[in-house]
Formats: C-alpha cells, sequence, structure tokens
C-alpha cells in the first residue's frame, strides 16, 4: 500500500529581517515572536542566499518549471485585474515619487496613494498622450501597480520593490529596446512635472507622483490548468500568475484555516510590510503566519516548513515537537 506523503508548507516574507533590523536601530525593546523563535530554534539553516523570493518559494513547490519567466509580472498583474491571460505585451506601472540625490536619484521608500479621482485623470492625460505610440496606461487603486500595455517590447528592468535609496541611473531599462523605455520614462516625467494632480498634492503636502516605474515587461505564454500547491498571498504578480493557470490564491489572512484543513502543499509569499512601524509588522507575522505554521507542524497537518526569512532560508522538519530542549531566542540572535 502507497504511504501518502505529507504536506509541505513553504513561506516566504523577504521582508521580515529588514523590520527586524529597523526595530534594534529604534534602540526600543524588541517584539518577541515565540512561534518564530520556536521554528528558528528547531530548523536547520538552508544552504545559499536566494535573491529572489518568489522563485525561491516556486522552486521548492509542485509547480511546472520556469514559472515566473514564461509568465512575467506584468501580464500576471494584468491577469488579476481583467479576469483572464492577457494577449500582447504588459508591464508594469509604478507610480514613485523620486528624490534628488546630490548627483543622482532615488526612489523614496513610501508608497505613494494615489485616490480614484487623482488616478483617472493622470489615466486619461497620460493615454492622451501617448494614443499614437501603442502604450496605453491602466490605473489600479491606491497603493497597486498600475498596467502598461505595449507594442512587442524587448526589455528587462529590476522591480522596485528593495531599490529605496540606491542609485537609480545603474538600474535604467535594458535589453534590444532598453534605450526606448528609458526615453519613455523620461518623457512620463516631463509630462508629470507641474502636472495639476501634483501641484494639488504638494499644496496639501502630500508626496507627488514625478515618474512612473516600468518593470515586468513580456507576454504571457499559453497556460494551461495545474493541481498546484494552494497559495496565500498578498503578491499581485503571484496571485496573477495563479489566476491563469485557472486557481485563485488565498488572502494571507486566510492561512490559519487552511491549515487546519490542508489536503496539499500549501505556499505563503508575503510581499510587503504589513504596517508602517517594524515592531507592528513582526507582530502580524507571527500572528497571521508563523504561529498558525508551529500549530500546523506541532498538529501533525503539515509534515515539515521550510522558511525563507529575509536572505536566509530554514528548514523545520516533522520531529521539531520533539527537540523541547532547543529554546527559542529573539530573532535578532536567531537570524544574525
Amino acid at each position: 500500500m502507497a504511504v501518502r506523503r505529507q504536506v509541505r508548507l513553504r513561506l516566504a516574507l523577504p521582508w521580515l529581517a529588514e523590520a527586524i533590523a529597523a526595530e534594534a536601530g529604534e534602540g526600543a525593546e524588541m517584539t518577541r515572536a515565540p512561534a518564530a523563535e520556536w521554528l528558528l530554534a528547531r530548523g536547520r539553516p538552508l544552504s545559499g542566499h536566494p535573491v529572489d523570493w518568489r522563485g525561491w518559494l516556486l522552486d521548492g513547490a509542485d509547480c511546472p518549471a520556469g514559472l515566473l519567466q514564461r509568465f512575467p509580472a506584468g501580464a500576471c498583474v494584468r491577469a488579476l485585474q481583467h479576469g483572464s491571460r492577457p494577449e500582447g505585451t504588459w508591464a508594469c506601472a509604478r507610480p514613485v515619487h523620486l528624490l534628488a540625490a546630490i548627483d543622482h536619484l532615488q526612489i523614496a521608500p513610501a508608497a505613494v496613494a494615489l485616490d480614484e479621482d487623482e488616478s483617472a485623470t493622470l489615466e486619461r492625460d497620460l493615454n492622451r498622450h501617448f494614443a499614437d505610440r501603442g502604450f496605453v496606461f491602466h490605473a489600479a487603486g491606491p497603493g497597486r501597480d498600475w498596467v502598461l500595455e505595449c507594442p512587442a517590447v524587448d526589455c528587462t528592468s529590476v522591480e522596485p520593490a528593495g531599490l529605496s535609496g540606491r542609485n537609480l541611473r545603474d538600474l535604467m531599462p535594458a535589453g534590444r529596446d532598453g534605450a526606448a523605455i528609458r526615453s519613455l520614462t523620461n518623457e512620463i516625467q516631463m509630462l508629470l512635472h507641474d502636472h495639476p494632480v501634483n501641484v494639488g498634492r504638494a499644496a496639501h503636502g502630500l508626496p507627488v507622483v514625478n515618474s512612473l516605474w516600468l518593470w515586468g515587461f513580456g507576454r504571457a505564454a499559453g497556460a494551461t490548468h495545474f493541481e498546484g500547491p494552494a497559495i496565500y498571498t498578498d503578491d499581485a504578480w503571484l496571485a496573477g500568475l495563479w489566476r491563469i493557470h485557472g486557481a485563485e490564491a488565498n488572502a494571507i489572512s486566510d492561512l490559519a484555516a487552511g491549515l487546519a484543513r490542508v489536503d496539499r502543499d500549501a505556499l505563503l509569499g508575503w510581499s510587503g510590510l504589513p504596517a508602517s512601524a517594524p515592531g507592528e509588522s513582526i507582530a502580524e507575522a507571527e500572528r497571521r503566519c508563523l504561529a498558525p505554521a508551529r500549530a500546523a507542524l506541532q498538529s501533525g497537518a503539515v509534515g515539515g516548513v521550510d522558511m525563507l526569512l529575509g536572505e536566509r532560508a530554514f528548514a523545520v522538519g516533522r520531529g521539531a515537537r520533539l527537540r523541547f530542549w532547543r529554546r527559542g531566542q529573539p530573532l535578532a540572535e536567531g537570524l544574525a
């Protein structure tokens, strides 16, 4: 008789180490996270330092190979917004506020949240300006990436997450059509300069949108339904990827309920800080993600937990609950 393979839970929280470091820098008492400390104390480090957290999440799961390459971000975000696999070439277009350093530009760390009227006005004026070029902007809700419908474009560009404070001169779009996209970006910036929406935002002390960061260019490959793992995520790229393949992503807040009836591998990809204060973000990770993971492992609902916390990965096996002599320590020490 065949033995049923125990399911595994795979978690990626790329921002957690950053939140821990930020809280330590504040000099305040560190937020304790008992479940996370328990998992770290009983886990073993995995070799390597993954750069791409989405790739790490999918590489260890029962998914077709090369999904992120065959289904780039722009097409997946459009699928999430529109409901089906889009035709043609797409890119993400994130409204950003650029800061001038001494000799270069940087992306401001805080996201720019436009209201519906502001988004609609900018979308209308951008599309009017580029009407004869084959570029069409599609605005999205506050804090979300817009998408850009493009003519056939061969371009690589870096995702804006994690670029805060870096010199943008070295991160410009590249590839066959990189120069054309850089020119397009410059033209967008000129249009946004002194735009009435930005004049109004500045008058109210709000950060202006002085650029759109274009990234995730490409076409979606042909897709078929696949019985992959369940996914819990706030990430539009991953949620759109699942939708293209005939499945739906779950909210991160649904993880605990999902693990209570788990019958297949589960993935959780949490892309961004859930709160403005680092301690609150750590507490949210503990409550929504790490405590349910420990409970599922202790109950035997899952046979193992893999975790990517910042740039370090750990595996916690089913024997973890028996290693009672391993004592937890503050996260800053466990991730050191």
